[in-house]
């Protein structure tokens, strides 16, 4: 580096100034070198870094190779091992082979072969090209294990200082590919295989070992087969397979063993011995296969074989089970028991009108509903269809399953939303206690589903405890067997109830009400037959022959010059549901001869908020064609007044409940004003039912109400009854008034 000229100034002062310039020239001049050398340093180090990682990766490459290589590797020096393999270890079954004389590892009958090997790499042959010497070498067991063995490479460092690399491939390897082949033979692809010395150590295992285990070959190999001991089984059951190894020299059967991950899992283990010329065992072949998904399997056709698919509870086969098991416990204990066989009100119409898709989400709500309330060592089960059961074990008192009841009625009160339809399920439960009501499974399901019955016909939404009777518990389902007969045998008949004016003057039309007289039971209530026409199918049939016998009525009242200005019908869910009950209707009318005024549709109020839109067109339809739509039991049925809006509806018939109550609830009088009211604002006819006494007319009149239907004017009535009624309605006015 060149330093600035001298200045030229003379003095004290200037010679300073010359000698720190130019001792600050020769410190700039230091840190150039000291910066070019750092530079140098950084490259130099990031170099030996890349070399550094480089070996670390190539050491850790050749780590794994040689730990997880089946053949064993040696380097000995002067006949002394100085490394091993970790395959090297577990071939002669120890950790400590540095140090040890490799001659000193070979048996006594492979000596002399082994002593010609050396000799030939001391003439200059390469062993390793003649394709190896079997050798005999004894294990840390003293166990002799045959293999074949080369020396691979030599580097001769002096006469004593010998250095040879060994390459030691035992038999168990080809025995172990036979044992493969030969089972791929029976299709039995895909097993873990292993192969264990006789201490039980795994030598060799293959890839299926390691997938179903969880473990490499690096981490098992060496090591004792109880790697894998889940601890299921006990000490006797470990005693007793090694005593039948041992003995007999196979074992097989399904155990349980523990992945690495921890996880357990079922196999199907197969182990046998393997001997040496002498018949000692020597070593264990083994394979298994992982029995996991076919225990899945078979707890998948379990569940399907004792649980109800869609609600997840037990079926009718597991409670059948159950209700044995809680009879048993209950006479050993001597204590009592419940059943409850429970019924959805009414479920079939939310299938007929809304479809099943929304029924099974009901029935799911319903299971969800059952079990939120029942108590853990309970047992709900869904038979079929909209049937629950209930089994009660150990019951202290029959209040206790009172009180189970009443829950379950309380659980239900809230409705259910699915989708856009807001159900309102309610349940019908019969029960029947043990020993009080049976003391087996037959009686005591029977009793119970008789008990059911008795409350769906109470109205439905009740609890009913069987009760022995004179009739004996065979009543509902005789009545049942002949309701199926009833109409085939001519028993059902229709009366007629007259729909007036509110002064009692003008006949506005007829309901037809259906009855059965049986000769076995006598009359029976319609509140009894007509769940079981529900129940049974047969309302379909029924509703035609319905039909069909009014407006043959009617045709025959008008050409007798009895003139009923139209009949109104009953119409059911299941008709509504038929396809063809549009062209079964306008049939029936074409056969009768009537006009389509004469015959009015009555639906219920909560049956008609189900249906879909594509049922009401049915009824808009048939509207149209000119029969008249009315919605019965009106107030009772929580109507979308924005629904009732659009519906095909001409008249509203105000529920019997609410006209019963006018004298004396201001709660029903309020009701009936506001259905009165709105029915004028909608321009609908209203019909007030079950009017019997002159307070309840006076009521309705005086909120409007001019159509009524009731005792205080007429109870239902045979065809002839009508006529003579309407031929005294004629007499007492002077004319015969119809609207």
């Amino acid at each position: 580096m060149m330093y600035p000229p001298d200045s030229g100034n003379t003095g004290d002062s200037g010679a300073l100034v010359a000698e720190l310039q130019a001792q600050l020239y020769r410190y700039a001049e230091d840190l150039y070198v000291l910066m070019s050398e750092h530079d140098e340093l950084q490259q130099r180090y990031r170099a030996l870094d890349r070399s550094y990682r480089s070996i670390s990766d190539y050491r850790d490459l050749l780590t794994t190779l040689m730990y997880s290589a089946s053949e064993a590797y040696l380097s000995t020096s002067s006949g002394r091992i100085t490394s091993a393999t970790r395959s090297a270890a577990v071939l002669f079954g120890s950790d400590e082979l540095v140090g040890q004389n490799l001659r000193g590892l070979i048996a006594a009958e492979s000596l002399a072969a082994f002593d010609e090997m050396q000799g030939e790499i001391s003439a200059g042959d390469n062993v390793r090209s003649g394709g190896g010497r079997l050798i005999g070498l004894v294990n840390a067991s003293g166990e002799v294990v045959e293999a074949l063995v080369w020396i691979i490479d030599d580097f001769s460092v002096g006469a004593e200082a010998e250095q040879l690399h060994w390459l030691v491939r035992p038999m168990i390897q080809d025995r172990i590919h036979i044992y493969d082949r030969d089972q791929s033979r029976q299709e039995l692809g895909g097993e873990a295989v292993f192969y264990a010395d006789g201490n039980g150590r795994l030598l060799v295992v293959n890839d299926s070992f390691c997938r179903i285990s969880g473990y490499q070959p690096e981490e098992c190999l060496g090591q004792p087969m109880r790697i894998l001991k889940s601890g299921i089984q006990g000490e006797h059951f470990y005693r007793m397979f090694w005593e039948a190894l041992k003995g007999n020299g196979s074992w097989q059967g399904e155990i349980v063993n523990r992945r690495k991950s921890g996880e357990l899992y079922p196999e199907w283990l197969s182990v046998a011995g393997s001997r040496d010329s002498n018949g000692k065992i020597v070593g264990y072949f083994g394979k298994f296969h992982d029995l996991s998904r076919l225990h899945e399997s078979e707890g998948h056709l379990s569940k399907l074989a004792y649980y109800d698919v869609l609600t997840g509870l037990p079926n009718r086969h597991l409670f059948q089970d159950r209700l044995k098991m809680a009879i048993s416990q209950a006479r050993r204990s001597n204590t009592q028991m419940g059943l409850f066989f429970i019924d959805l009100d009414r479920f079939k119409q939310v299938n007929d009108t809304l479809g099943h898709d929304v029924g099974d989400e009901l029935l799911k709500v319903v299971a969800q509903r059952l079990a939120s309330v029942t108590r853990e060592m309970d047992t709900v089960a869904r038979l079929g269809g909209d049937e629950f059961t209930v089994i009660l074990p150990n019951l202290s008192h029959e209040r206790d399953a009172h009180a189970i009841a009443a829950k379950i009625l309380e659980v239900f009160q809230p409705p259910v939303q699915v989708g856009t339809h807001l159900l309102f399920p309610s349940p019908s439960i019969g029960i029947a206690l043990f020993p009080s009501h049976g003391t087996d499974e037959a009686t005591l399901i029977r009793r119970a589903d008789m008990a059911m019955y008795h409350a769906k016909g109470d109205g439905g939404n009740a609890f009913r405890v069987f009760e022995m009777d004179d009739e004996g518990d065979t009543r509902v389902f005789s009545l049942e067997s002949a309701f199926r007969q009833a109409l085939d045998r001519g028993e059902l008949y229709l009366v007629y109830q007259p729909q007036l004016s509110a002064d009692g003057q003008t006949l506005h039309g007829v309901e037809a009400l259906l009855r059965w007289r049986s000769p076995d039971f006598g009359d029976v209530s319609p509140n009894v037959f007509i769940p079981i026409a529900e129940w049974s199918g047969a309302i379909v049939d029924i509703g035609r022959w319905v039909i069909r016998t009014a407006c043959a009525q009617m045709a025959a009242w008008r050409e007798a010059g009895c003139h009923v200005e139209r009949v109104a019908v009953n119409i059911s869910p299941r008709q509504l549901r038929d396809a063809n009950f549009t062209a079964l209707v306008i049939e029936e009318l074409e056969h009768s001869g009537l006009p389509a005024e004469a015959l009015e549709l009555e639906i219920t109020e909560s049956e008609l908020m189900l249906y879909p839109e594509s049922t009401l067109m049915k009824l808009d339809e048939l509207r149209k064609r000119g029969l008249s739509i009315a919605i019965d039991d009106f107030g009772t049925g929580y109507s979308n007044l924005a629904r009732l809006r659009t519906l095909p509806v001409d008249r509203i018939k105000v529920d019997r409940s609410f006209v019963q109550d006018l004298e004396h609830d201001g709660d029903a009088q309020a009701i009936s004003t506001c259905i009165v009211t709105m029915a004028k604002v909608m321009k609908l006819d209203v019909v007030a039912e079950g009017v019997e006494t002159a307070g309840q007319l006076r009521h309705l009149v005086d909120q409007g109400c001019t159509s009524v239907q009731g005792f205080l004017f007429a109870q239902p009535m045979l065809p002839a009854s009508i006529e003579n009624w309407i031929g005294l309605l004629t007499t007492q006015t002077g004319e015969t008034n119809v609207a």
